[in-house]
């Protein structure tokens, strides 16, 4: 009958619990492997494939090693002290079969488990060395060939493993989830005299290996030439091996693309997945870690390639419509992702800044995007092909189709500085158009919104830089052409998209704060009176008195009602939030109509309780910080100025006291 000890431990290695210490178990196993009567093999595979052990730490992989150290040295006494006969076989030969019985039950363990043991067991030998009169040392050699084996093993596996982000841990094992393995296990290698001279010999070979034996500049000189400058730059068929990679992902991205269109999966949504059977969320989820799986090695390897691509000159000549153009590799990375928009959306897409984002995602997106940037002709071509093939998707794959989509307004906005007017009428606004007002998709919905602003913006900077000179006659291909026609479209737009539910009161503030801003840039002039009027004072204060005009139809009759009070106030932010983005010329008028606004609000509360929750002490703290924080130099003393003379009808005493005191000293001076 078997010891109940025995088969106590056994079930606890299975199934372990808080019930025993670390100390207790290595002392239950060292007896146990040393004074059961059957093979040891049994409970040794019971030890390494414990559940207790697969979250790796120092303190655990250091019991084992004591275990099995100790286990060695209880066999030898326990064999020295047993009465054998004349015929008897010798303590070293049973010592032997012991081991290699042992040995057996490591057979497809993990390696650092594994390594952990015959560590032990070798440290084991060597204290009952003497004691085993060994000579021929064959048993110590099968230990420590095992010992090299699982050495050898843990290098490989782990030696070129990073983890330098969270995205990486998909690819991590369970018994990764504990310390390093690699660190653990060169650490547990470093133990007793002869594991040292093994280890040195197994990294010295792989650092031999790592730099080619030295002749790793030997090889380098057939994969280098000198240019006609005599600078050193690598051959084409480095860039040809490149581009062949690129080639391959893209087919390879396009083909899976086009597998889930044709599939059940596409047409799930955010309603209709609980639709969904047990078995098929199970597919479901192995199915989307293949495909994180795809997207991860297509970045790794993306990476790879830009990193050339920024810091490598290319060819001669590849800097033309080749296959080796640095533009046409970037535009391989930006459409093997566009391929891959539905694996992105799992990450909140490339242009999201939650902390749950993709870093590595990001960096080869933007990196792409920059290289493609400095070439006009590649990026109107690129974003004209990623047009043109949304509209051949079928409209029904609704959340497919809005992946898609905001993977390219990602792509568009960034390179809005380099398209030209005609190609933003003809293929960005149509795009951008049948979204604004579509909250429900919000990465679409708040993308499209983004590029637009960025169409403005773009235009004000360009704006800046050109010099004053009569503008061209409509109907040419001129750069203030569609920015200053859309001035109005969109103006009405953020207008209705100022309710609930749509743009948040800090997404419509920034978002008007810049219309405005860049309208004050639109047809600058050289202006001959200092209160001259230019045209983008004309355009910023068509957009200010159109928001003037909802919050007066809003608030329209008055009393304000309750229902009102929240969007009024929303706009009355938002009118406030434009304050820095007006010229000195007509910051008197836009602070006459704050004014009007704020005091015109509902009466400030009466108790101190509710104080703060007021709507007139809400935009009167708003205006204060703007204009102590964001307005310009050149406004900044009239600003102030203003406020103290207008201090008293805007705020109660006691609010204006305490913002007195936050005003720099320089500007009360």
């Amino acid at each position: 009958m078997a010891d109940r000890g025995y088969l106590y431990i056994l079930s606890y290695l299975h199934h372990p619990t808080a019930a025993l210490t670390l100390s207790t178990v290595q002392s239950a196993v060292a007896h146990y492997l040393a004074n059961i009567h059957q093979s040891p093999t049994s409970l040794t595979a019971s030890v390494i494939s414990s559940p207790l052990f697969r979250r790796l730490s120092h303190d655990k992989l250091d019991v084992l090693c004591t275990a099995f150290r100790h286990a060695v040295q209880l066999k030898v006494k326990l064999l020295h002290d047993e009465k054998r006969g004349l015929f008897a076989r010798s303590v070293h030969y049973m010592t032997g079969e012991w081991v290699k019985d042992v040995l057996e039950g490591f057979r497809g363990g993990h390696s650092s488990l594994k390594l952990a043991c015959c560590g032990g067991l070798l440290l084991g030998l060597e204290d009952v060395e003497h004691e085993l009169h060994a000579r021929d040392g064959r048993m110590r050699r099968s230990v420590e060939e095992e010992v090299v084996l699982a050495l050898a093993e843990v290098i490989d596996t782990y030696s070129y493993v990073r983890y330098p982000a969270d995205w990486a841990k998909d690819f991590k094992s369970e018994s990764e989830d504990g310390e390093e393995p690699l660190s653990l296990s060169l650490l547990l290698s470093s133990r007793g005299a002869h594991e040292k001279q093994i280890l040195h010999d197994l990294l010295m070979s792989t650092i031999e290996s790592a730099f080619q034996g030295g002749d790793y500049l030997l090889s380098a000189t057939v994969s280098l030439s000198k240019g006609k400058e005599a600078a050193v730059m690598f051959r084409v068929r480095g860039w040809r091996a490149m581009s062949q990679a690129i080639s391959r992902l893209r087919f390879l991205a396009r083909s899976v693309e086009a597998g889930w269109i044709v599939g059940p999966f596409a047409s799930l949504t955010s309603t209709n997945q609980d639709d969904i059977a047990h078995e098929e969320r199970e597919l479901l989820t192995q199915l989307w870690a293949i495909l994180k799986t795809q997207l991860f090695t297509t970045l790794m390897l993306s990476q790879t390639i830009l990193s050339t691509v920024v810091f490598t000159a290319p060819p001669h000549d590849a800097t033309s419509s080749t296959s080796y153009s640095p533009y046409l590799l970037t535009e391989g990375v930006l459409c093997t992702l566009s391929h891959l928009a539905f694996v992105i959306q799992q990450f909140g897409g490339v242009a999201t800044t939650t902390q749950n984002g993709f870093p590595e995602l990001k960096r080869a997106f933007y990196m792409a995007l920059d290289v493609l940037s400095a070439s006009t002709v590649e990026s109107a071509r690129f974003v004209s092909e990623l047009c043109q093939e949304i509209n051949k998707h079928d409209i029904q794959l609704e959340a497919f189709l809005h992946a898609k989509k905001a993977y390219v307004l990602a792509c568009i906005e960034q390179l809005i500085p380099v398209l030209s007017d005609a190609q933003v009428r003809s293929d960005v606004f149509p795009l951008c158009q049948p979204l604004f007002s579509n909250h429900v998709h919000r990465e679409t919905y708040e993308s499209a919104h983004s590029v637009m602003l960025a169409i403005f913006a773009s235009y004000a900077q360009k704006t800046g830089e050109i010099s004053p000179e009569p503008r061209r006659m409509p109907g040419k291909d001129t750069l203030t052409a569609f920015a200053e026609e859309s001035v109005p479209f969109y103006t009405q737009c953020l207008i209705e998209n100022s309710g609930e539910g749509r743009l948040s009161t800090t997404q419509l503030c920034l978002a008007y704060a810049a219309l405005v801003r860049s309208a004050s840039a639109f047809g600058r002039v050289k202006a001959t009176h200092p209160e001259s009027h230019t045209d983008g004072d004309v355009f910023a204060w068509y957009c200010i008195q159109a928001l003037l005009d909802a919050i007066r139809e809003i608030g329209h009759p008055t009393p304000i009602v309750d229902e009102q009070d929240e969007h009024l106030q929303r706009l009355g932010l938002t009118l406030i939030a434009t304050v820095p983005s007006v010229s000195l010329t007509l910051l008197p008028r836009m602070l006459e109509e704050c004014e009007r606004i704020i005091t015109s609000s509902r009466s400030w509360a009466k108790t101190a309780s509710n104080f703060d929750q007021s709507p007139r002490i809400h935009l009167a703290k708003a205006l204060f910080r703007e204009i102590s924080e964001n307005v310009g130099d050149a406004e900044k003393e009239y600003c102030i100025q203003w406020w103290h003379d207008h201090r008293d009808t805007l705020t109660a005493s006691v609010l204006s006291e305490e913002m007195e005191t936050h005003i720099p000293v320089t500007s009360r001076l």
